[in-house]
């Protein structure tokens, strides 16, 4: 629609334009569902989100009209990188496009088998009963009407959002449901698109994160919109955007934006040492990045009193040269290329950068940068004061939690540090067990083949987190995770956390 048409609508729309929004925000959004761990737009995404512990309160999936005019659930105007077929939705009856199989399976392999692209009104079924709403992006010119028809037969108009960049579409769904919220999408926003989200009767105005800043959130809320932010998926920029005080935020992974520390279960073991050299910043900062819930690393001292993150007594695993870490100074050790090891087994060719072994502070300080991702410290020696003084003086001890084997570790790091979790990494005898509950331990974590069904229900009987360690085969992962098992060491965070979340969405439905 031309901009200068819409002034001549004005008096029409201001009959049906929505109340100013009142912003209690933030108001999370699923993009496309829960797109990280099912196929995009179908109902299994869907389904994904709502199972989470913490749903998103919309979540949203985009919409075109197949030859004979159903809606259905697609972000392209074509089959082809989302389904197993090609062709235009527009140009396809919508029995051939349930032909298609959206489960995406270059992605997600066999894990969605015969995945259907579902219509609006299954994906509006499927949240029904639920907190959780619909924002329905429509793609096309001319559906803006016929998607809130849909809405107003079913008596839902004042519970989900129409979305759309083209501003007809607002324009007509307005026209048909008055009282239905819409948004406009923009992508490079301007005065102008303030005006003419009002014009158009839209309450909210949806930008990319890029594009806002605190001048543009003022204009909006200034003009009764809120302001709506997309596809926000790094946690340091939701930080920023919750800290301008957007209204609503746009993402893939909403899991992981909300501020908080995360409790899904996952330790990165070295932090994500099977994509990157174990125990460098590259590995926890990548840990961070896949939302896993702790990183776990090694500390030893060198021979000038330096705490550094090193799993081995001595260097020739991970940098070739053999040097004791407890008798070199650190400049020694910072000198050597730890992802020596990493690279070579990664085979001739591999493109895997020089790595500096990290100080146990360097560590913190990654971990400092941020509130949901935490770091359990492993002492290698009789360190554990020092570790403790290290945290401390950094300000860090919300941040950090301790796990080992030998008992004096364990013991000495709950006597320093009450606050923080303490695993121990031992078999959950009945010994064990009852050690670890005097001791006010946080879990046990066991080495997985000796878990049992009976060792986990003897450990949540004594309020203690039944763990194992360290696994990396799916398979096993899966058991693990059927068995109770809540929390589980693995060099595969990323497959890890895949498993973890579509369990829970299958069991939260």
């Amino acid at each position: 629609m031309d901009p200068r048409r819409i002034p001549l609508l004005v008096p029409v729309l201001a009959a049906c334009a929505a109340p100013q929004e009142t912003r209690q925000g933030p108001i999370w959004i699923g993009h496309r569902g829960a797109s990280w761990i099912a196929p995009e737009n179908t109902l299994a995404s869907v389904n994904s989100a709502l199972g989470q512990r913490m749903p998103p309160d919309f979540v949203e999936v985009d919409v075109y009209a197949t030859a004979d005019g159903a809606l259905a659930i697609l972000h392209d105007d074509t089959l082809d990188r989302t389904t197993n077929l090609t062709g235009g939705v527009a140009d396809l009856t919508w029995e051939e496009v349930r032909l298609a199989d959206a489960g995406f399976s270059d992605r997600f392999g066999d894990a969605y088998p015969g995945e259907r692209v579902p219509s609006l009104e299954e994906v509006l079924d499927a949240v029904d009963g639920e907190r959780t709403g619909v924002m329905i992006e429509v793609k096309a010119h001319g559906l803006g009407g016929q998607a809130a028809q849909i809405l107003l037969e079913r008596k839902e108009v004042e519970r989900h959002v129409l979305a759309s960049f083209h501003p007809d579409v607002i324009v007509d769904a307005k026209l048909v449901a008055p009282q239905l919220r819409t948004l406009l999408l923009v992508s490079e926003p301007g005065p102008e698109h303030i005006e003419l989200a009002r014009w158009t009767g839209a309450s909210i105005l949806g930008v990319s994160h890029d594009a806002v800043d605190a001048a543009l959130l003022e204009s909006a809320h200034e003009a009764g919109l809120a302001l709506w932010s997309y596809t926000v998926n790094d946690p340091q920029r939701a930080d920023e955007l919750l800290a301008l005080g957007v209204d609503g935020i746009i993402s893939d992974r909403v899991d992981l934006m909300r501020p908080g520390w995360l409790a899904n279960g996952v330790t990165a073991h070295r932090g994500a040492s099977g994509d990157h050299p174990e125990n460098t910043l590259a590995a926890f900062e990548a840990g961070i990045a896949m939302g896993a819930d702790w990183l776990e690393c090694d500390v030893q001292r060198t021979a000038d009193g330096v705490l550094v993150v090193t799993h081995d007594a001595t260097t020739g695993r991970v940098a070739g040269r053999n040097l004791v870490v407890a008798e070199s100074d650190y400049a020694s050790l910072a000198a050597l290329d730890v992802a020596r090891g990493f690279r070579q087994a990664a085979g001739q060719g591999a493109d895997v950068p020089r790595a500096r072994m990290p100080r146990l502070e360097d560590v913190l300080r990654v971990v400092l940068r941020q509130r949901r991702t935490r770091l359990s410290i492993q002492p290698r020696t009789e360190i554990v004061d020092e570790c403790v003084a290290l945290v401390r003086s950094l300000g860090a001890e919300g941040c950090v939690g301790f796990n080992d084997g030998r008992l004096s570790i364990v013991r000495r790091a709950r006597e320093l540090m009450p606050e923080a979790p303490v695993f121990w990494d031992v078999d959950a005898t009945a010994t064990n067990i009852e050690r670890a509950a005097q001791l006010d331990f946080t879990g046990i974590v066991m080495p997985y083949a000796l878990v049992t069904p009976e060792k986990v229900a003897a450990l949540r009987a004594a309020g203690l987190e039944p763990g194992a360690w360290t696994v990396d085969d799916p398979a096993t992962l899966q058991a693990l995770l059927a068995a109770g098992v809540e929390r589980i060491y693995t060099d595969d965070p990323e497959t890890l956390l895949q498993l973890v979340y579509r369990r829970r969405s299958a069991v939260g439905r």
